[in-house]
């Protein structure tokens, strides 16, 4: 992925207003990510603070992400559960018996994906993540020294599993916009997000 260098045109009266990348949902604002824009100092700093505004941004989507997929998981246990009872306490009529099975389907079908891929935890572990790198963008906005926000950043980096390209793109345009590229500038360092990947992003 193409890391950008810094606009040619930023605007220093405003600060970007975010565009719906992933989902319209508001998410928190970014920490000086358009102030780090202008007063960034050379190329290798400006770089290393865009690779966090994305990080930061992309645990931010897969945490709400997660949590929905158990929220969703909790949804479906109790419809599951509920229509499995049914089918216990009422099987004078033909179809009845089939709602149970259904329902127990459904039933062990949510608990397993639960506990095989632990949707809260996960979700925990990506606020967690976000809320690293957003301190260190609070840290470079008190003047912390490059090279230690840089060791912190791989280390952290270090820690995270195997991500989502389609989410880490839809992140990374995400940052670009709200750190002041348009129009010519962004085209050249966006990342085409294919229209197979789009349904994925209801959830994220």
């Amino acid at each position: 992925m193409e890391q950008p260098t810094k606009p040619t045109d930023t605007n220093t009266d405003e600060t970007t207003v975010n565009q719906p990348g992933i989902n319209s949902e508001p998410e928190p604002a970014p920490i000086g990510a358009a102030e780090t824009a202008i007063q960034i100092e050379n190329d290798d700093s400006y770089k290393l603070i865009f690779s966090i505004e994305v990080s930061r941004r992309y645990n931010l989507h897969m945490a709400r992400g997660f949590r929905r997929l158990g929220q969703l998981t909790k949804l479906f246990t109790i419809m599951g559960g509920s229509a499995a009872f049914v089918g216990l306490l009422n099987q004078t009529q033909a179809i009845t018996p089939w709602v149970g099975l259904v329902g127990t389907f459904v039933l062990t079908f949510a608990t397993a994906l639960d506990i095989v891929y632990g949707f809260d935890a996960a979700s925990f572990e990506h606020r967690k993540l976000a809320r690293d790198y957003t301190d260190l963008l609070r840290r470079h906005k008190s003047g912390e020294d490059t090279k230690n926000l840089t060791q912190d950043y791989y280390y952290i980096e270090a820690n995270e599993q195997a991500g989502l390209k389609a989410v880490m793109n839809a992140s990374h345009n995400q940052a670009l916009r709200n750190m002041g590229y348009t129009g010519d500038e962004y085209e050249e360092y966006a990342v085409k997000v294919r229209w197979w990947q789009y349904p994925l992003f209801i959830v994220f």
